[in-house]
């Protein structure tokens, strides 16, 4: 014992002759004892342990030292008060003075273990903040601060126990104690269940998440040759439902969560990029680092009104430490072409039927009744073949990388171009910059940021020139006689070649920048400040030259669009996390101030038809109409979360929001929304851990809670003039478009949702099952007037009722994982139904028309005639009338519900594969019980072209066919006939099942590599949109008839790194 206080005091004098020589200067009168240790650690670098609360710690001192030993210092700052300290390597220690303590204090260095100083890091060496450091089976704990680092006191022998979300817990055990800390890394966690999850404001893991989240990560889309990243997630998540409109170069695409909530069916998915609101189609896929899907209550609610749809976080990928800078490029070529394309009739097969219908119709052909039969018959255009094309596609992503100790930094740029498949000089242009920097600036401060551009521009085709397309006629000559398109007009024939003659250039732009500070103000309380900017222009030039037009025209015409946005976006918040024994609580609190500002003008003018045929002509032309808006948006919200976690076991978590919108008025403006979610670990009680074992996994899950919605035009609440060019006698006129409507409220959706997660042999097989019920009520829906009123509407709330229910299942098994041979493989499947519950009044209630929506039925419905084939006897259309007798005429009295819009089912299965240093992905998408139309002709027998299905007509008496028989146009028969495109008969099963993507890769490795200073060489084949099963009778199932079908696209690719 003797021998050990001695070395105890010989470590004091070596401490305390390290002390001597610290010089402290202090001056102040009645500063805050608080104030002066921060004082003495700037200056000497000691840290201060001291417990809060103690009276003598909260007192004011006059204090004036200068150059003054630390010990001399500290005996002034404490005169006259309770305290004693003593200072333990690099710490001093404050406490009371206890009645009758030795002065020496030997007594305080025996009960106070010395303090261990360490950081937190992972394995490249970036600090990981917010750690936690607890002793096994003891009390004490900490929290790294921004630059990982902790100070814990601590015994030799103890057993530090470290954990942090999306890292595997490490135990390290204390074998040494001194005054240079102790580097401590962790590893990225292995399980799905404890990996990182991105949720609002913060993050989680699977494991402990009570919403329903979804997370994509990078290599799950990977090197896929789209535009927009939604494409890549087409199938990958369940409850996404994903539509490409057309196969247009950067053509937009439809993205729903959980289907339709409302009848006003605007609303739209919040994206989020690193927390900015921001555009999907403007980042390229190799910038992301991962995607989170935000579904149900519990995950949306703090996004309030904003929300209400589902929200989708993009997180890009950021700089690292540990391995120097880093370059990477990902490129690749494209030949695109389309998946398919109905067949339509040859020369000789129009002729007959024409000839037929003439027939038919005892009416004799002619060159005014039927010039087309005049035509040179020896010419035979298929115009698909001349006017598809394969088209090339490149992509080129470069970024930089790095970091250390004080900052990791990102920046990249990129190039594409996309080629569309129609002949001619169709294209999409993208270019783009992002940088993002995240600096450690002091102990328990760090600030970071960025800046992303992108730049499209694009010269595409009018939409309707695919439907021309099939309309042209085959003996129409596609090359005049110097070998050039032909463009003479064969009125009232359509020429493609002459459409192809207006062009649409765009150019869109989109400046996103963001600011944020996040600082440990103290222990566990933190305040974090993002701040967001983004701009947003648009420019649109659509010219129409008199060579366009079907009908003759003797003037061009062309519109100019402009418009311009700007947003700004702070949200600050203060978090605050306790472990308290076996309780933890998370406390959030903060606030969303939105400012919107966008303007938008518009330009239609006409020149004369001597003019050059040239946008830049129309100037000198007459203006037909103009308009320009402006139109502010203001958006405030508070909200506060607060998580609730009991033994690793038992989960609560409560939301709740008030949101203030400009587009209410003064009386209607805020609204309150909340949530409430629970999980239990159900795998975690004893019970089922002796009955299944530690490697199974069990939560079960259940959140309710409310949203809201605003997505109504500004200022709807007062009644809007407009003015307008196209007045009487051509003066500018001013006329009320709108009613004001000041009772105006927010839309409102109760979400319900229940899952279940599970996951066996440790892991590696999980499971997600779900169902929701969202009902929304006080719908917001723009009412039209009848035109006798004066005014075109106005804006109000539904007493109705729309329910929207579903089911989503997914399934994630690690199958096989040797260093040889990995194969994973997801599946996920979806389900949603959503019907009208009620609506007063509904026929009255100017909500569409009759045939737009019916209580009981589901919002998106096909609406037509119920074709009952073909009369034998005569081969007119049958059809059924509303009261389900069948009758033969031009007009029945009612149309009738033929089918829904939205699928029965929906959802993807996607297989990853690995053998040594080969990769292969199979990729799998299906949709089931969608209904879509393929006919786009008026009748057989009619001036454009059909599709071959018509050469099953009948043809005379007792044939039994469902496709009537030709007519010549403007005759009873043809009367009769030319409502099938209005008719079940127009529609067919758009179910399919397509072979999305097929990607085949190999990673080089070895000396001629390193030698090269290349990290890592992967090159790749890929095939998109391979092949589709589908009984759909048009051109593609997913675009439909009528647009530029669904591309196939095949890419070889590279990824290098340096």
């Amino acid at each position: 014992m003797k021998l050990t206080l001695l070395f105890l005091l010989l470590g004091l004098l070596q401490v305390s002759a390290k002390t001597f020589s610290q010089q402290v200067t202090l001056s102040g009168q009645q500063v805050s004892l608080e104030k002066v240790f921060a004082s003495i650690e700037q200056q000497t670098g000691y840290s201060f342990y001291y417990k809060l609360g103690v009276p003598a710690l909260t007192r004011k001192i006059d204090i004036a030292v200068k150059n003054a030993p630390l010990t001399e210092a500290l005996d002034h700052c404490l005169k006259g008060l309770d305290l004693e300290y003593k200072i333990i390597a690099k710490t001093i220690v404050i406490r009371e003075k206890e009645p009758g303590a030795p002065p020496a204090g030997l007594k305080l260095i025996i009960d106070t273990p010395p303090p261990f100083h360490g950081r937190v890091t992972d394995t490249d060496g970036n600090p990981l903040a917010g750690a936690t450091i607890s002793i096994k089976n003891g009390k004490a704990s900490a929290t790294s601060s921004a630059d990982g680092s902790f100070t814990l006191n601590v015994r030799n022998g103890d057993l530090l126990v470290i954990s942090y979300v999306g890292y595997d817990k490490r135990e390290f055990a204390i074998t040494a104690i001194n005054e240079d800390p102790v580097t401590i890394t962790l590893k990225r966690a292995t399980s799905q269940l404890d990996q990182v999850q991105i949720i609002a404001y913060g993050t989680t893991t699977k494991r402990y998440n009570v919403g329903n989240v979804s997370t994509v990560k990078a290599d799950d889309f990977r090197n896929q040759p789209v535009t927009n990243v939604l494409s890549a997630l087409q199938g990958l998540v369940a409850g996404l439902e994903i539509t490409n409109s057309s196969g247009d170069p950067g053509a937009a695409v439809k993205a729903r969560i959980r289907g339709i909530n409302s009848v006003n069916n605007v609303r739209g998915i919040l994206v989020l990029i690193d927390g900015a609101p921001g555009n999907l189609s403007t980042i390229p896929p190799a910038d992301i680092a991962s995607i989170e899907v935000l579904k149900d209550a519990s995950a949306t609610a703090i996004y309030g009104a904003r929300g209400s749809d589902g929200v989708i976080l993009i997180t890009t990928k950021r700089g690292s430490a540990g391995n120097g800078s880093k370059i990477r490029l990902d490129a690749y070529n494209s030949l695109t072409k389309p998946t398919k394309l109905a067949p339509v009739l040859n020369t000789e097969q129009y002729r007959m039927i024409r000839k037929e219908a003439f027939k038919n119709d005892n009416i004799t052909p002619n060159s005014f009744n039927a010039p087309d039969l005049f035509m040179d018959s020896t010419i035979h255009t298929n115009w698909t073949d001349e006017l598809y094309r394969t088209a090339h596609t490149q992509d080129y992503q470069l970024n930089f990388s790095g970091g250390n100790t004080s900052a990791n930094w990102y920046l990249s740029g990129g190039y594409r171009k996309e080629e569309g498949v129609l002949q001619g000089n169709w294209f999409q242009k993208r270019a783009n910059v992002r940088t993002g920097i995240d600096a450690r600036m002091f102990k328990g401060f760090n600030v970071g940021g960025g800046i992303a551009y992108t730049n499209a521009n694009s010269n595409l085709y009018s939409s309707s020139v695919s439907a021309m397309i099939y309309y042209a006629l085959p003996l129409l000559p596609f090359k005049d006689s110097q070998g050039n398109n032909n463009l003479t007009n064969y009125f009232p024939y359509y020429n493609p070649n002459r459409q192809l003659t207006n062009y649409n250039k765009a150019n869109t732009g989109q400046l996103l920048g963001n600011i944020y500070m996040n600082y440990n103000i103290w222990d566990r309380l933190t305040l974090r400040t993002d701040l967001n900017y983004q701009v947003l222009t648009g420019k649109t030039d659509i010219f129409s030259p008199t060579t366009s037009n079907i009908y003759p025209s003797t003037s061009n015409s062309g519109t100019y669009s402009y418009s311009n946005s700007k947003t700004l976006n702070f949200e600050p918040q203060l978090s605050y996390d306790k472990n308290i024994g076996e309780h933890y609580l998370k406390l959030l609190i903060g606030g969303t101030l939105l400012s919107t500002n966008a303007n938008t003008a518009n330009i239609y003018t006409m020149t004369p038809v001597n003019a050059i045929d040239d946008m830049n002509t129309l100037g000198s032309g007459s203006v037909y109409y103009q308009n320009y808006t402006e139109t502010p948006y203001r958006f405030n919200s508070l909200f506060g979360r607060l998580n609730y976690n009991f033994k690793s076991r038992y989960l609560l978590e409560a939301v709740i929001r008030r949101d203030g919108s400009s587009k209410f008025g003064p009386a209607n403006q805020f609204g309150n929304f909340y949530s409430f979610g629970a999980g239990w670990l159900f795998s975690e009680e004893e019970a089922i851990k002796r009955l299944f074992g530690n490697g199974f996994f069990g939560k079960l899950r259940a959140s309710y809670g409310t949203t809201g919605n605003d997505n109504i035009s500004d200022f709807a609440y007062l009644a809007n003039s407009t003015v307008t060019s196209r007045g009487y006698n051509g003066n500018n006129t001013i006329y009320v478009s709108n009613i004001g409507n000041a009772d105006i409220r927010w839309e409102l959706t109760k979400k319900l949702n229940i899952g279940i997660d599970l996951g066996l042999f440790n892991g590696k097989l999980n499971f997600t099952a779900d169902y929701y019920r969202n009902r929304t009520t006080n719908t917001l829906f723009s009412q039209s007037l009848s035109y006798v009123a004066g005014y075109n509407g106005f804006t109000a709330n539904l007493p109705g009722i729309v329910e929207n229910t579903g089911l989503e299942c997914a399934l994630n098994f690690n199958i096989v994982q040797t260093q040889t041979i990995k194969w994973t493989t997801q599946f996920n499947v979806s389900t949603e139904k959503n019907k009208l519950v009620s609506l007063p009044g509904l026929d009255k209630s100017g909500v569409g028309n009759r045939y737009t929506y019916r209580v009981g039925q589901p919002l998106a419905l096909n609406w037509g005639f119920v074709y009952e084939g073909v009369d034998p006897a005569t081969g007119l259309a049958k059809f059924q009338d509303v009261d389900k007798n069948t009758v033969i005429a031009s007009y029945t009295p009612d149309w009738q519900v033929l089918g829904k819009t939205i699928p029965d089912f929906y959802g993807g299965w996607n297989n990853q594969f690995g053998y040594k240093n080969f990769d292969l992905q199979v990729f799998t998408q299906f949709v089931s019980g969608i209904q879509k139309p393929y006919n786009l002709f008026s009748g057989i027998g009619d001036t454009y072209n059909l599709p071959t299905n018509v050469l099953k007509r009948w043809q005379k008496a007792d044939d039994i066919t469902d496709v009537p028989r030709a007519a010549v146009p403007g005759t009873a028969a043809f009367n009769i006939n030319k409502s099938l495109n209005q008719s079940s008969f127009a529609y067919s099963d758009a179910s399919y099942i397509r072979v999305k993507n097929i990607t085949l890769g190999y990673t080089f490795s070895g000396q001629l590599l390193r030698r090269a200073h290349i990290s890592d060489l992967r090159m790749y084949l890929t095939g998109y949109n391979l092949f589709t099963i589908t009984g759909f009778k048009g051109d593609d199932p997913e675009s439909g008839n009528g647009f530029v079908p669904m591309t196939k696209i095949y890419t070889l690719g590279v990824t290098v790194g340096l």
